[in-house]
């Protein structure tokens, strides 16, 4: 990684919390991806054939959290335009929760999840998400 300019750096790093892939496999999928993170994420859980796809790395990687599955569930309620959840996604998944949105718990999620304001982003999320197991 010594090589890397240090934005790509950082794009390297960013890949490696959503996936928990290694530094090697993250270099490789955001060089094919033009060093576009959202892509190369995107690629990388799509890329089925790929013996580097999320499907070869275990639970153990993320101390028994599914990141995959925490990234379809972000994905499920994120806003089509932006890389986060917005108030409607949010809306959406406290009534999937079955919790009202000005519950104290909402606050209490919205910390953990890293939220500086009405909106998740997605490595706040998969974090938060990670860090309460």
């Amino acid at each position: 990684m010594n090589s890397l300019k240090s934005t790509q750096k950082e794009k390297v790093r960013q890949f490696m919390a959503f996936t928990s892939a290694s530094e090697r496999v993250s270099i490789r999928k955001l060089k094919e991806c033009n060093w576009n993170v959202e892509v190369a994420v995107d690629a990388f859980f799509n890329d089925q054939s790929s013996g580097n796809s999320w499907r070869t790395f275990n639970t153990a990687n993320s101390a028994g959290v599914d990141t995959y599955k925490l990234n379809q569930i972000f994905s499920k309620y994120k806003d089509k335009d932006e890389d986060a959840i917005l108030v409607d996604g949010i809306l959406e998944y406290c009534n999937d929760l079955g919790v009202a949105p000005e519950d104290v718990v909402m606050l209490v999620m919205a910390w953990n999840l890293e939220a500086e304001k009405i909106e998740f982003k997605r490595q706040g999320f998969i974090n938060g998400w990670t860090k309460l197991r």
